[in-house]
């Protein structure tokens, strides 16, 4: 048996989004048809796909503590249930104040603990 340490940014990496809250007390998945990606690097930028449109920005990890944004984002149109995905989710985005990894997810909380994004290796 062999123990190694965790990585020291847990984030960098590319990630699938498995849950985004709504901003009504809901977390639910993404749209059928729809793709939701983030990426973290070690430099601390953020880049990925909102399910239309694509964004970046930059974020600071310090140890569990998490700043994200703010984020810019291309302007294509879409059809509207996916443009409200993509607003619903690039809020919870920005709002996660701390970083929680189970296993090879990740779930970015606010600060009251509620679960704003999940995120699955890609």
């Amino acid at each position: 048996l062999t123990y190694a340490a965790g990585p020291a940014n847990p984030l960098v990496g590319e990630w699938n989004v498995t849950g985004y809250n709504t901003g009504m007390e809901a977390v639910t998945s993404p749209l059928d048809g729809t793709t939701l990606t983030v990426t973290f690097t070690s430099d601390g930028q953020v880049s990925g796909s909102s399910g239309c449109n694509t964004f970046t920005g930059a974020y600071t990890l310090d140890g569990t503590s998490l700043t994200v944004g703010p984020l810019a984002s291309t302007m294509m149109a879409c059809e509207q249930p996916i443009m409200d995905q993509e607003t619903q989710f690039l809020a919870a985005l920005q709002t996660p104040t701390t970083v929680e990894t189970s296993g090879a997810t990740v779930t970015l909380r606010d600060a009251n603990g509620a679960t704003q994004v999940t995120l699955a290796p890609k």
